[in-house]
């Protein structure tokens, strides 16, 4: 049986530019990548799961003057992030296996791409993008908002597994692993692709919280 990485893949990789002529301008999205800058340090380092043909996301984030590597699971989308964007670097790889520093990044995406999974290894990748981040750093993290655990949907054609939570729930999943949701809003978007079925967006954007401070020694105090 195929994976659901695998279908992800397969499907991006027939679907490429489409994509991003169909979802790339979702004013969702737009808002919360100005937020992600606004609370990212100049220089940092961010890494964009699931980047698609690198718009807008890689194109704002390097355009900001942050250092950004994208991850897709899809050939065909990297291959189109390389040429849109040759300010930031992608890789062929799959969140599920892929490894970052602990501590090591300032900021991490992941819009509409953590999917392809259960949601025991969506539990457990939420955890380890905790890890990867910098005490303080910020996720900023838009899915669909619903109650599903690799469901097959149609996307511009394709079947692509989904795996996710509804909004109401989501938040409390970002808690548990590690971090303190600073803002979670929806969405509804109605994409002509979808035979003008609504979907219901969720934008989170969330954080690491800072290293705690060690206790003041009676003597240092004032």
């Amino acid at each position: 049986m195929e994976s659901p990485s695998r279908a992800a893949a397969r499907a991006f990789d027939t679907i490429g530019a489409d994509y991003e002529r169909a979802y790339g301008g979702l004013p969702g999205r737009r808002a919360l990548l100005e937020r992600l800058v606004a609370v990212t340090p100049p220089g940092g380092r961010v890494l964009d799961i699931g980047s698609g043909t690198g718009r807008p996301t890689a194109e704002v984030l390097t355009a900001a003057g942050l250092r950004v590597t994208g991850i897709d699971v899809s050939a065909e989308m990297v291959a189109l992030a390389r040429r849109r964007v040759p300010g930031a670097v992608f890789e062929v790889a799959d969140v599920l296996t892929y490894a970052a520093d602990d501590a090591g990044l300032d900021a991490v995406c992941a819009f509409f791409s953590l999917f392809h999974m259960t949601r025991a290894e969506l539990a457990e990748r939420l955890s380890s993008i905790a890890r990867w981040l910098r005490p303080g750093g910020h996720l900023a993290l838009a899915t669909l908002a619903a109650d599903a655990e690799l469901a097959e949907i149609e996307l511009m054609g394709m079947r692509v597994p989904v795996t996710s939570y509804p909004a109401d729930e989501y938040p409390r999943h970002l808690a548990a692993a590690g971090f303190t949701v600073v803002s979670a809003e929806t969405a509804e978007f109605v994409p002509g692709a979808h035979g003008g079925r609504a979907e219901e967006h969720l934008y989170c954007l969330a954080r690491r919280p800072p290293a705690p401070t060690g206790p003041t020694a009676p003597g240092d105090r004032a």
